[in-house]
């Protein structure tokens, strides 16, 4: 069961980007796909994911899980140096995979609840939460704090070409939502299992290390 209370809203807004997707978003990203060669893409987007790193580390060493705040640490300087700013992602070569963590997970892991289910305009399906998380992600993001000539064009690249790359991948997704009876409740359900077993992994990895390595020693001023 999902808690939604604003269903209304949530149906509305849900509406809403069902026709910016069909009419602006879904076809400018076919676009992109059928001018963008696939390498070039790929590497743009490994170097948004790079620039992200630092966020998923924050939030690694919030959570108490040191092996996987090791390997983003170890994943971010080997992309930013060998790995030509993260173009390339020679870590995920070398066995090093990237391991999404947000500010929403980490809220989890300390007990905090979802609240209720929220569809966000242009941005999708999210709850009370996950809201706050991004604005946790935002406040600790490299890009967003640091300032240099031409910042804001990059920013506002980087935002539009992981939007069109994500939409690229969520094609095959999109359809079967579309074919179900609701597709509103399909998507619903689907983002909140998602979420579920994301914050179950997170949370044995939080018992794990809390039990057994003195990890967390380091942060007995924090706690």
């Amino acid at each position: 069961d999902v808690y939604d209370p604003i269903e209304g809203f949530n149906r509305g807004a849900f509406m809403f980007n069902g026709v910016l997707d069909r009419f602006f978003i879904g076809p400018l990203a076919k676009g992109y796909a059928a001018v963008m060669p696939t390498p070039i893409r790929k590497g743009i987007n490994n170097a948004a994911r790079n620039i992200g790193e630092p966020v998923i580390f924050v939030n690694q060493v919030l959570q108490l899980d040191p092996k996987d705040a090791h390997d983003s640490l170890a994943r971010f300087m080997m992309n930013s140096t060998f790995g030509l700013a993260g173009f390339i992602d020679i870590a995920e070569k070398e066995g090093l995979v990237q391991d999404n963590e947000d500010f929403g997970q980490t809220l989890a892991t300390y007990k905090v609840p979802p609240g209720p289910y929220i569809v966000l305009p242009f941005l999708g399906p999210s709850n009370a939460r996950d809201v706050v998380g991004r604005l946790g992600d935002g406040a600790i993001n490299p890009v967003r704090i640091a300032s240099f000539p031409g910042d804001k064009p990059t920013q506002i690249g980087r935002r539009i070409s992981n939007g069109l790359d994500a939409r690229i991948r969520a094609e095959e997704f999109l359809g079967t939502v579309g074919d179900s009876a609701d597709p509103y409740v399909k998507l619903r359900g689907v983002y909140t299992q998602n979420q579920l077993s994301n914050i179950h992994e997170d949370a044995d990895a939080f018992s794990s290390d809390s039990e057994g390595d003195g990890f967390d020693d380091g942060f007995a001023d924090f706690e």
